[in-house]
Order: structure tokens, then sequence, then C-alpha cells
């Protein structure tokens, strides 16, 4: 009688265990599923980007915006429109050149090349001697990796005719 109950007891647990173990292990989801997630993911990312880059246009088109805001305004929006990873690549250590490849005017984009600022928000903004400014912008940038976003931080010293002086990111 007592053998039984080891056996009974070792038959339930190889069978816990091998039906935890299926379970836990498999991946449901087929590829076209995973692709989908992505491609899913990649369009509500481009949607916040747009939403972004409309709202620095609104702030760069408003009457009372002074130079060194207007300045501000308008480089969120090239940083926006611009893969800014391939501007960095090119450009490496040398900041007034990447800030040239940042500032140049150019049609925005229509591919999707990753990673990709999706966001760009001004986080500080202080007044310093001599009628310069100071800005500190906070960004997302996302990958095709879905619900990952990683933080990017933008300084940016602007003088009161609008002429930026300064100028770094960091990851």
């Amino acid at each position: 009688m007592r053998w039984q109950r080891t056996i009974a007891a070792l038959l339930m647990g190889a069978g816990m265990l091998v039906a935890g173990t299926g379970c836990s292990s498999v991946d449901t989801r087929s590829p076209s599923a995973q692709t989908a997630e992505v491609k899913s993911w990649i369009t509500q990312q481009m949607k916040v980007k747009q939403a972004s880059i409309h709202e620095w246009e609104k702030a760069a088109g408003r009457a009372n915006t002074t130079p060194a805001d207007h300045a501000i305004a308008r480089l969120a929006i090239n940083i926006l429109s611009k893969n800014v990873a391939s501007l960095i690549a090119e450009n490496g250590s040398n900041k007034p050149a990447l800030l040239a490849s940042v500032m140049k005017e150019e049609k925005q984009q229509e591919q999707t090349d990753l990673p990709s600022l999706a966001s760009l928000t001004l986080e500080e903004k202080s007044q310093l001697d001599g009628g310069k400014t100071m800005y500190r912008l906070e960004g997302k940038v996302f990958t095709s990796v879905p619900d990952k976003l990683y933080p990017v931080t933008i300084t940016v010293r602007v003088n009161k005719q609008g002429e930026i002086e300064y100028f770094e990111i960091n990851k």
C-alpha cells in the first residue's frame, strides 16, 4: 500500500513537471504575429514623432517667440525629421559638423530608419550672462523592439540673436 502511494506521488509530480515545462517553454506567437507587433509599435511611435514635430512647429510659428526659442524649435523639428544616428556616425565627435548636418534644411524623410527619435521635449531653460540661453531637451529613441525606449539628452546654448553656439547629444 505504501509503495502505491509513492508511485502515485511520483507519477503526479512527473506529470505536473512535464505539463508545466511544456506550457512555459512554448512560444505560441508565430513569426507573422511578431512582425505585426513590430509594425504596430513602429506605427505608434511614428505617430508620437509626428505629434512632437507638430508641437515644435506651433512653437516656432508663435508671433511672440524670441530668436533663441525659434532656433530651438527649428533644431527640434530638424532633429525629429532626420536620422540622427546616421548623422552621428558620419560626423563622429565633430560637433560643428554634426550641428551643420542637423540644421541643414531638407524635406522630411518618409522612410523609417531605425533607431529614430520619437519625441523631444523642453525640460529646462536657463538664462545665462550676455543674453545667452541654455536649453536642455529630453527625448526618447525607439527601435524595432516593442515597448523599449531609450533616453537621449540634447544640450544647446543659444545667443540672443538666435545663433546656436553649443550643441551636444548625450545618450
